[in-house]
């Protein structure tokens, strides 16, 4: 592909997204209901009406994202969590058309290119004496590459 055409066309998504909580750590700390970090993200193309002109003409398609959710609660000495301890992650890195025709992005055979990081940790109820009460979830979801939900071409 001539450098002109790539330059004019190219496209490059990109997303970094952090939930982070820090709750109830220490000595004698209580939370009376659940401690959440939640990150979403959507990196690339959302094309609701139609093909996107950077598809038209083929040039390079980029999509990044780094989606990060963190829990750090509950450690120490006597904490108490009534609660769910939850750092949930989801992550859709690519291209999404949806109800108008055709990607002509992968018609016309331009690269693609679709990388994700997607974490979720939770650390929660080291020490002494600490009580959680309901459940400790560390839930990474992700969904890379190009999704049509009304094309023709794939």
């Amino acid at each position: 592909m001539d450098a002109w055409l790539a330059a004019f066309a190219s496209e490059l998504n990109q997303g970094t997204n952090t939930a982070s909580v820090n709750a109830a750590n220490g000595v004698g700390n209580e939370v009376g209901g659940d401690v959440v970090a939640q990150a979403t993200q959507d990196g690339g193309d959302t094309e609701l009406s139609g093909p996107s002109l950077y598809d038209l003409f083929g040039g390079p398609d980029i999509n990044i994202g780094v989606n990060v959710a963190t829990v750090v609660a509950g450690n120490g000495v006597g904490n108490d969590i009534d609660g769910d301890v939850v750092a949930q992650a989801t992550q859709d890195v690519g291209d999404t058309d949806v109800g108008g025709g055709p990607s002509l992005y992968d018609f016309f055979g331009g690269p693609d290119i679709n990388i994700g990081v997607n974490v979720a940790n939770v650390i929660a109820g080291n020490g002494v004496g600490n009580s959680i009460d309901g459940s400790v979830l560390a839930l990474a979801d992700q969904t890379i590459g190009d999704t049509e939900f009304a094309g023709l071409l794939a």
